[in-house]
């Protein structure tokens, strides 16, 4: 599927709020994420439009999620997300999409 097409129905789902995002995207995360990352490392410059589109896609599924991570209640997300996994994939991108106070946050200078 084109990445094109990739970044369009992120972008659409998101629209349509966190209870869509929770169904469709959550499933899809780590493994589009897996595979984006793995054809970044791939292309090691050569083709800079596409680690373009491919960036975007991955900012398009980060939003989408940062809508349903400030909209789900800690309880719900811990129902929900499987964070161990997440970390996994996502490593430190998370930090600044979950609604719960981190030390993190207090770090702010």
């Amino acid at each position: 599927m084109p990445l094109t097409t990739q970044y369009g129905g992120l972008v659409g789902i998101s629209r349509f709020g966190p209870k869509a995002v929770d169904a469709f995207l959550l499933p899809l995360a780590t493994p589009y994420w897996t595979r984006w990352d793995d054809a970044l490392q791939a292309s090691q410059g050569n083709n800079i439009a596409g680690r373009f589109e491919i960036q975007q896609c991955q900012r398009a599924l980060l939003d989408g999620l940062a809508s349903f991570m400030r909209s789900a209640s800690p309880e719900e997300q811990s129902q929900r997300v499987d964070w161990d996994a997440m970390f996994d994939v996502f490593g430190e991108r998370l930090i600044p999409l979950r609604a719960e106070p981190s030390d993190y946050v207090d770090c702010f200078v």
